[in-house]
């Protein structure tokens, strides 16, 4: 099958063109398999359409980056419905350019006793389930070395 990208798996930003930014994630665990991100306007735009208007989208959007041969036997294989979905209701960890630096916010134990994890709070793995994981380790190993300690709150404030 045909891909855009080739090599490792990376997460792409396909800015400006006539249908605006779009996020990618490509060649995923060295597969041909890709996943395009809509924003919300054009998410917003495609509702109400047939099942296969984001098909079309995806496939137009990536010929036009890449060329009609680059993805000649691209199948798009399914599209989410996330934002009609009642629980993640289009939610997604998505940061402006040169913000990152708010994931840590996220990271920081609020006072000492509940801390969060997730995609979100990811930099390298950023949406993604290899970065929810890794952040759910690493939140969870915080809470035990908070609970371990000797000296209570006063350690797990400071090992933030």
């Amino acid at each position: 099958m045909n891909a855009p990208f080739r090599g490792a798996d990376r997460l792409a930003k396909l800015a400006g063109g006539r249908r605006g930014s779009l996020g990618l994630l490509t060649r995923i665990d060295g597969t041909a398999f890709h996943y395009l991100e809509l924003d919300h306007a054009t998410v917003r735009a495609l509702a109400g359409r047939d099942r296969h208007a984001p098909h079309r989208l995806a496939r137009s959007v990536l010929g036009d980056r890449f060329g009609a041969r680059a993805i000649g036997d691209l199948a798009v294989v399914a599209a989410t419905r996330w934002r009609a979905d009642p629980w993640a209701r289009g939610s997604w960890a998505v940061v402006p350019p040169g913000l990152h630096p708010i994931r840590d916010a996220l990271r920081r134990p609020v006072g000492e006793r509940i801390w969060f994890a997730g995609e979100a709070t990811s930099h390298p793995q950023w949406g993604t389930v290899g970065g929810a994981w890794a952040e759910g380790e690493r939140a969870a190993e915080a809470v035990i070395r908070c609970l371990s300690s000797r000296k209570g709150s006063e350690a797990c404030a400071s090992r933030r």
